[in-house]
């Protein structure tokens, strides 16, 4: 196996199975359709930075890498998008146990199969417009924002699927009323929401940097007021839940009376969100299956 190749030699001995081959397939472990996936994940790397992540001049340096425990590394150039990076690393993962599964691959973000052009993509946008012009009407703008956005998605690719101008035409103008009214909604749900202020109430700005926990509770309820304007209610939902477990400890902590009736005023808000929150999420149908996001809510509440 050591048989020393120069590079020329490696792009075309390697061509076949080795440098796609599965850590399970070199281990001689028994292994299953998953081996796929990890082959997958090679192509896409190779065709993303123009060279597989295992490159080798030998078949005994190639299994020492793919046979590594440490995590593959995403190159910073060129850069990828998260929802890339993160289905690289998915089907990359050397356990096969935890490799991502066929189902998560064709339901991820960055295969996108649901938004690809079709003859139901007319009818789901269609659809998903019911379904917001309801929600409109009933006074729930966040999720009727979320549902003209996601309708938006399948009119585009029905756009590229339709080949009759008068229809084409037809559908541009009423993706254009629906983006207006999208970005009125918009304008009305951040209207309501209190946190993202434009001039933080001066005891408030004293106190986060007076103490650690007030900081670290306006740092995710900012946070959560970026995910709720995506749409993204529970990781929004659970930023809020932890900026509340940080700030109520410090209602009975501080013996200033001041701030305790101002914590407890920012309590009282973050409540009322949580609770319009809540609600909001039980009422959201399911659009899209949320992928790779971490299982902790320190880490949801992280936003970039």
């Amino acid at each position: 196996m050591a048989q020393h190749l120069t590079i020329n030699e490696v792009a075309e001995s390697f061509r076949g199975s080795p440098l796609y081959m599965a850590p399970e397939i070199m281990q001689g472990q028994s292994y299953d359709a998953k081996v796929d996936l990890w082959s997958v994940g090679v192509i896409l790397f190779e065709s993303l930075f123009g060279a597989p992540p295992f490159a080798s001049e030998t078949l005994e340096e190639l299994e020492i890498k793919v046979l590594d425990t440490k995590p593959v590394e995403i190159p910073d150039i060129p850069g990828v998008s998260q929802a890339c990076a993160d289905l690289l690393q998915g089907l990359l993962e050397r356990d096969p146990q935890r490799r991502i599964s066929f189902d998560r691959f064709f339901g991820h973000s960055f295969i996108d199969l649901d938004h690809m052009p079709s003859a139901q993509s007319l009818s789901r946008a269609r659809s998903l417009i019911k379904q917001a012009v309801v929600k409109d009407s009933e006074g729930k703008l966040g999720l009727a924002v979320t549902l003209y956005c996601e309708a938006l998605e399948h009119f585009l690719p029905a756009l590229e699927y339709e080949d009759d101008p008068s229809t084409v035409e037809a559908l541009k103008e009423k993706i254009k009323q629906y983006i207006e009214r999208a970005e009125i909604l918009k304008a009305a749900v951040k209207e309501k929401r209190p946190f993202l202020r434009e001039k933080p109430h001066k005891l408030l700005d004293e106190m986060q940097k007076k103490y650690v926990a007030v900081k670290a509770a306006l740092i995710k309820a900012q946070n959560a007021d970026k995910l709720e304007s995506r749409g993204e209610y529970d990781r929004a939902l659970e930023c809020y839940q932890a900026a509340l477990e940080l700030l109520l400890p410090m209602i009975e902590g501080t013996s200033n009376r001041e701030e305790r009736l101002l914590l407890k005023s920012e309590v009282q808000l973050f409540l009322d969100r949580a609770e319009e929150l809540s609600s909001t999420k039980n009422d959201t149908p399911q659009l899209k299956d949320p992928h790779c996001l971490s299982a902790t809510a320190e880490s949801r509440c992280e936003v970039q």
